[in-house]
């Protein structure tokens, strides 16, 4: 298996709330960057903020099948995803973004990664 069957399998996990799936794809030591940030944090808040997001948004979904984009750098070990997260918030709107994903991988797991997140905002 190559790390573009392993971003779709996070992304799988993702939209299935599989999290025990999802933080297998996640290195104990990875450090993770989202719109913003200007320090990494760490794969328990990772985790931690992917489940209050999809709590305050349950039917956000990432349309990985196909992605707008999806490649890999020549020696496989960096991915880079883009795709169209939709999701119905609470007055019934449904609301579109981008989702740019780079992630570094190293055996089978994400070392580093940065999200860009582009369009309407999800949470006030």
């Amino acid at each position: 298996m190559d790390n573009i069957d392993r971003m779709h399998q996070i992304d799988a996990a993702w939209n299935g709330r599989d999290w025990d799936a999802y933080a297998n794809l996640i290195a104990p030591d990875f450090q993770g960057w989202m719109n913003g940030d200007t320090t990494p944090h760490n794969k328990e808040e990772h985790i931690r903020r992917g489940q209050a997001y999809c709590v305050a948004m349950p039917s956000n979904q990432i349309a990985s099948e196909p992605y707008l984009e999806l490649f890999a750098s020549a020696d496989g070990s960096k991915t880079c995803s883009i795709a169209t997260v939709t999701a119905t918030d609470s007055r019934g709107l449904t609301t579109r973004a981008t989702l740019a994903v780079i992630c570094h991988w190293r055996g089978g797991q994400i070392q580093r990664q940065r999200e860009f997140i582009c369009g309407e905002p999800f949470l006030p």
